[in-house]
């Protein structure tokens, strides 16, 4: 029975395709491979470290929000660009995410490429749009094995 079984990554390509979207993005800079894996096929390690980076930000300076009392007070988003105590940080917050994910070398070879960090968000948003699409369509779980 284990032949008939599939390996963790084919499995992982199967569940995408019947959902209607992209386990992965890949692409190459200066010929080397580059991957953004959908959120929720994450490796554990990978999962440990971007909620390491969401962790770090907590601090980071939040937006203002005005009542309709005239008083300000922080909202719940971050200030853009990314700052800690008015001081900007070097990376943002997807440049982080991607450090994560690759490491920091990889990640620097991406950059000095031109390669943007909100690659990831919009990669992201292409793989969750798929998956709604798939949604609105109606599952068609019926005619898929």
């Amino acid at each position: 029975m284990a032949d008939e079984l599939p390996e963790l990554q084919a499995a992982i390509a199967q569940l995408a395709e019947y959902f209607g979207f992209d386990a992965n993005y890949d692409f190459a800079v200066d010929g080397e491979p580059y991957r953004i894996t959908y959120r929720q096929f994450l490796p554990v390690d990978v999962e440990r470290k971007l909620q390491e980076v969401e962790k770090s930000l907590e601090d980071c300076d939040r937006t203002e929000v005005e009542l309709p009392n005239g008083k300000k007070v922080k909202g719940t988003d971050y200030a853009i660009p990314l700052r800690r105590n008015g001081k900007l940080l070097p990376d943002s917050r997807d440049a982080l995410r991607l450090i994560a994910m690759w490491g920091e070398e990889k990640y620097r070879k991406f950059e000095a490429a031109g390669g943007p960090p909100d690659m990831l968000t919009v990669v992201w948003a292409k793989q969750n749009w798929q998956y709604e699409e798939w949604r609105r369509a109606g599952s068609k779980s019926a005619s898929r094995d």
